[in-house]
């Protein structure tokens, strides 16, 4: 009697279920109906999926990166004869590689093999540590290929010097388009991504 009573039941919600006019909210083709409440993003349809619609295409060239990741570092990205930089931050490094990977991009990477020095104290250390762990781990979760790199042997390709501001006139003397200001609102070029580009450089020359 109480499994006739429990089918009944089922069977009843099942018909109910059936019998309402659903609508779905995406009906394969177009956003039609959807509105962007938040972000600068853009999204396309393909293949009946909702994507990201990347605004940089990529080209058909090696891409080189060079990765500054001290406390003030940066990524600076070449291609070809065109070469971009950015203040370093985690999202930004994962926004670039996901772009690389859905444009099947050849990608290369250079990294510079710094150590916490001296005077540091125990939390910048720690910080640094996992910043510098997150960067080999998100490199390697992209299946890109990368190099470290000391200080030492890049700096001395270049003829710099520990001294920040020779790395910014050595990278404005090689990319002189580039932009090497981390907001509209800055008015000295960031030492982290020119050093990120001379590394970028390097990567070009060296890696095979």
């Amino acid at each position: 009697m109480k499994k006739n009573i429990v089918l009944t039941l089922l069977l009843f919600c099942a018909a109910s279920l059936g019998a309402q006019n659903w609508e779905p909210l995406f009906n394969g083709k177009n956003l039609k109906g959807w509105k962007k409440l938040n972000g600068k993003a853009e999204y396309k349809i393909v293949d009946g999926a909702i994507l990201k619609a990347y605004v940089r295409k990529w080209g058909k060239y090696m891409i080189y990166i060079g990765i500054d990741p001290g406390k003030n570092g940066g990524i600076a990205v070449i291609e070809y004869d065109k070469a971009y930089t950015y203040k370093y931050d985690n999202v930004k490094l994962i926004q670039l590689l996901d772009d690389f990977n859905v444009n099947n991009q050849k990608v290369e990477c250079m990294v510079e093999n710094v150590h916490a020095m001296p005077g540091q104290g125990v939390t910048s250390m720690f910080n640094f540590g996992k910043n510098f762990g997150f960067i080999q781990g998100a490199l390697s979760a992209s299946f890109i290929q990368y190099e470290l790199v000391s200080p030492q042997k890049w700096k001395r390709e270049f003829g710099v010097t520990n001294d920040k501001n020779t790395s910014i006139e050595c990278a404005i003397r090689l990319f002189p388009s580039v932009n090497l200001l981390p907001t509209e609102r800055s008015r000295k070029p960031h030492d982290g991504m020119a050093e990120a580009l001379l590394i970028a450089e390097y990567a070009r020359r060296h890696m095979k």
